[in-house]
């Protein structure tokens, strides 16, 4: 149970980060 909430927790993490990355860099999110 926890350590499926960790990996869930983990996912959205990485997809946070990658929208804050092509806010931050539209050119890369281009690519």
């Amino acid at each position: 149970e926890l350590y499926h909430e960790m990996h869930t927790l983990d996912r959205f993490d990485q997809d946070y980060r990658r929208k804050l990355q092509e806010e931050e860099s539209p050119s890369a999110a281009q690519r």
